[in-house]
Parts: C-alpha cells; structure tokens; sequence
C-alpha cells in the first residue's frame, strides 16, 4: 500500500504554514500544497471543512487545524 500523500491548505505568509512545509521537507514527505489564496478550487475545497484559518492539513479522512507537529507525525505513522 503506497503511503498517503499528506496536503497542506494554506497560504504564503501563514507561519504555522511554513512550519508544515519545513517539517514535510526535512523528513523528505512528498506532500500536496495548495495555495488558497490564488487557487479558487483550493479556496473553496478549504472552506467546505469549515474551519476558520489554515494551515488546515489533511492525511487521508483526518483534518488537522494548525501545525501540531504530534497530530501530523501520528497521521503519518512517524515518530513524534
């Protein structure tokens, strides 16, 4: 079974989004990033969750609020 893709709504500026993008790319995750400020599919798929700012992560069913580094790891069967 081929490891799910993890993929981050979030937006340029967004600390908690960098902070994602740096925790996926020291571990060497391939992972889906989409731009909900210039991407209108991305915009609306990320209000359909209906949380209130991003980054929103999402590893397979689960939505992850934020960047809580514990939650993204256990979602992806890493280590803490």
């Amino acid at each position: 079974m081929a490891p799910v893709r993890p993929i981050l709504y979030g937006e340029p500026d967004c600390p908690g989004c960098e902070a994602a993008r740096e925790f996926f790319r020291s571990r060497g995750i391939d992972f889906i990033e989409k731009d909900i400020q210039t991407d209108p599919e991305a915009y609306s798929e990320f209000r359909s969750f209906g949380l209130p700012a991003t980054p929103v992560i999402v590893v397979g069913r689960r939505r992850i609020l934020g960047f809580q580094r514990r939650a993204v790891a256990r979602a992806l069967g890493l280590g803490a």
